[in-house]
Order: structure tokens, then sequence, then C-alpha cells
């Protein structure tokens, strides 16, 4: 083999040799590219988690915020609804007081009315019975007497024996009837006996004078 070939030979193998080096380099290098590449791609994936992660947490906060603040919100419109339906009820309270106060007041006004009527009443019919009373007494009184002349009535009206308004005005018109006329007679006793009255059995006469029996 000549030296050209050796020659040849050497290079062809120098050849074969740099290839090899420079496959396996160049596998190596796109390892290292590849995991170069890899290696930003976790980190721009971890980056885009982490962003991720901290937008959704500020989100939650945002969210938070603003239920926090729909929730006061609420809480202040109820409390003021709460507010103004107290108010409403204090006043629907003070009205019905009022008016149970001024029923209070118009029942006892009534009932003091009612009692002092009932007592007038009662006045009224105690001063009816008394006049009756008098009226009864005093028919009685002329029916014992049973007989009077003018002179002996007027007397008697003039001693105040009888009441007025009761039986003075009777025994006056009496005597005013038995002075007219001569010989007239008047006759003073109760309704119920008149019968009796006129039968000389009751009742008190008024004459010029007394007859003689």
């Amino acid at each position: 083999m000549t030296l050209r070939e050796i020659i040849g030979l050497v290079i062809i193998v120098v050849l074969i040799i740099f290839s090899i080096v420079m496959y396996f380099l160049g596998i190596r290098q796109r390892k290292i590219v590849a995991d170069k590449e890899i290696r930003s791609e976790e980190s721009e994936a971890k980056k885009l988690v982490l962003q991720g992660e901290k937008n959704a947490e500020e989100r939650k906060r945002e969210i938070l915020i603003e239920a926090k603040e729909e929730i006061h919100k609420s809480r202040i419109e109820m409390e003021r609804d709460l507010k103004e339906r107290r108010k409403e009820i204090q006043r629907m309270e003070s009205r019905v007081i009022q008016k149970e106060e001024s029923l209070d007041k118009k029942i006892a006004s009534m009932e003091s009315k009612e009692e002092v009527l009932n007592k007038k009443m009662s006045d009224i019919d105690s001063k009816q019975r008394d006049i009756e009373q008098i009226h009864q007494d005093k028919l009685t009184e002329l029916e014992r007497i049973s007989a009077l002349t003018v002179e002996e009535a007027q007397a008697l009206i003039k001693e105040g024996h009888f009441a007025p308004g009761s039986m003075l005005p009777k025994v006056e018109a009496a005597v005013e009837f038995a002075s007219s006329r001569q010989n007239r007679r008047a006759l003073i006793t109760l309704l119920e006996k008149a019968r009796d009255a006129l039968d000389g059995k009751t009742g008190t006469i008024i004459e010029a004078q007394k007859s003689e029996h």
C-alpha cells in the first residue's frame, strides 16, 4: 500500500470518526437544546400556573369583597326597613293608645254624667215622693177636718199650712169658688175618692159658713 493510499485511508477514517463525533455532538446538542426548551416551557408553564393561581386568588378576593359589600348593603337596607317598620308600629301603637285614652275619658265622662243623671233622677223621685206624701198628708188633714168655712180656710192659708204648688192652689181655688156666690160649696178630695166624696164619706168641704146638723 502506498503512502498516498495510507494517507487517504487515514483521512477517510478521520472523516468517519469526525462524522461520528459530530453526530454524537449534534445529538448531545439537540438534547441540550431540547432540555433547555423543555425547562423553558416548564418554567413558562409554572409561571402561567402561578399567574393563574394568583389571578384566581385575586378574583376570589374580589368576589369575597363584592359578596361582603353586598351583604353589608343588604344588612343596612334591612336595618333601615326594620327601623321604619318599628317607627310605623310605634306610631300605630301611639295612635291606638291615644284612641284608648280618649275612649276611656269619654266612657269615664259618660259614666260620670250617668251617675249625676241617676242621682238627679233619684233626687227628683225622692222629691216627687215627698210632694206626693205632703199632698196626701194635706188631703188627709183636710179630709180629717171635713169641713171649713171660707174664713177658717183663709186663716190656714195665712198660717202656711198648705205648700205652694201642691195644696195651696187647690184650697185657694176652693175658697174663691165658695166666696163667689152665696150658698156655694167647694169639695176637695182625691180623684179616686170622688164618688165617696160626693156621697159625703170623705173629702173637705169649704163653704161660706158651716152647716148646722
